[in-house]
């Protein structure tokens, strides 16, 4: 099955909790104990096609995914934890006839490169392992309506960090084709204690998702236990500092020089254009809120299981490009988005939309809130609307969820100052 990689930061089921969807339908969740009652008769599906009149669950996350992204680059950070591979230029004089010598700044520190977002939480590459793979899934009725509403994982783990855990669907539940990106189960709740792993969420995120697809779906019975997934997999996300070119923290980058710079000019030592140098770098995080690090040339000593700074007395120039990697952004607090970021994105992301969600009338309605185009013209019998130009204005658009998300953006952002 083709498919486009999303990558939210945003979990559909936040979405979902604030507009006040009915958590089984919106999971195309329906049967005897949850029927599908007039004035509320749609599930909302998986995708746009198989519901024409109406916004599929994939397309709200590319609506998410968009919000976060058009976010990002006013507030300078992102709404949620996420990883950064990116290539800056090694900082120069303003007066270009003029190269530094060595890594030193003007004071006396490792030289400033600046990240392209801001809110660092750690200096490391991106790692996605295993650790427990085929965990057995555990459902309960935590409020008695006689429906399984909370699942439970729990297994023994060396793991110490709750950040650091996510939960996916195990191999044998994915479709072929899909990222594991697509796979991940959240929000949840993770609890490490005296070496035990528990996981806890909602059961409707636990749909086998080869339910969920496919030309004339029916409705799934959420009393039928078949209906969920028996098994999740365990996985660590973290920021890794690897001792290799693809896993380290930083790798600086040299181009090669011209005739006859080129014979002096350490680590290319050939006058190929196309010829590069590469050596590995440490990151030191100088300005988490800005996003500055301090960089570094340095090497893993195995012996020591220590790095080391090096010393090149015939390196008389600093590299061209550094390559960083980093972890960044707003922290999650107990699983999920911060609370203070949630709003922001849901009802951008809202306004994003084109089209309704087909669902209960009082959820499509606060729904319609955000959609609705305040720059509209009112004609002669039509309601009078008064904003201001500025509002209007905004990078965003003029629909009610963007002018909101521009008004919330100005005080939470962060702007870089300069000088010289």
């Amino acid at each position: 099955m083709l498919y486009n990689k999303i990558m939210n930061l945003t979990p559909l089921e936040t979405f979902r909790e604030e507009f006040g969807f009915h958590p089984y339908h919106f999971y195309q969740l329906s049967g005897s104990k949850v029927p599908l009652l007039t004035g509320c008769n749609t599930l909302v599906y998986q995708y746009n096609w198989q519901n024409a009149d109406a916004v599929g669950r994939q397309q709200i996350r590319r609506a998410l995914e968009t919000a976060e992204s058009r976010l990002k680059t006013y507030l300078n950070y992102a709404v949620a934890p996420n990883f950064i591979e990116e290539t800056v230029r090694f900082p120069r004089y303003p007066d270009l006839r003029f190269d530094r010598m060595g890594y030193a700044g003007a004071d006396a520190r490792w030289i400033t490169v600046n990240a392209s977002e801001g809110r660092i939480i750690s200096a490391g590459s991106e790692a996605l392992v295993s650790t427990h793979a085929g965990v057995a899934v555990g459902y309960s009725d935590s409020d008695g309506d006689g429906l399984n509403d909370t699942f439970t994982v729990t297994t023994p783990t060396i793991l110490t960090d709750t950040s650091e855990v996510e939960v996916y669907f195990s191999v044998a539940d994915r479709v072929d084709g899909h990222d594991i990106a697509e796979y991940k189960i959240a929000p949840v709740e993770v609890e490490i204690n005296a070496g035990t792993l528990t996981v806890k969420g909602r059961s409707w995120l636990l749909v086998k998702p080869v339910l969920q697809m496919g030309v004339n779906v029916d409705p799934i019975d959420p009393a039928l236990a078949t209906n969920f997934v028996s098994t999740v997999d365990i996985y660590r996300h973290y920021p890794m500092h690897g001792t290799t070119y693809d896993t380290a923290e930083a790798v600086l980058i040299w181009e090669s020089r011209p005739w006859p710079m080129f014979a002096c000019s350490y680590p290319v030592t050939n006058g190929d254009p196309a010829a590069y140098a590469y050596a590995l770098a440490r990151l030191a995080v100088r300005d988490a809120g800005l996003g500055t690090f301090g960089v570094g040339e340095a090497v893993y000593n195995t012996t020591t299981s220590a790095w080391e700074p090096v010393y090149h007395l015939e390196t008389w120039r600093p590299p061209d490009r550094v390559i960083i990697r980093y972890l960044a952004g707003v922290p999650l607090q107990n699983g999920n988005v911060h609370p203070r970021y949630r709003s922001l994105v849901t009802r951008f992301a809202a306004a994003e939309l084109a089209r309704p969600i087909c669902a209960c009338e009082g959820a499509n309605s606060e729904l319609y809130r955000w959609q609705f185009d305040i720059a509209r013209s009112a004609g002669v019998n039509d309601e009078q609307y008064s904003i201001s130009g500025e509002d209007l204005n905004n990078p965003f658009g003029t629909r009610a969820g963007q002018v909101y998300a521009w008004k919330e953006v100005v005080p939470l952002r962060t702007i870089r100052g300069y000088s010289v």
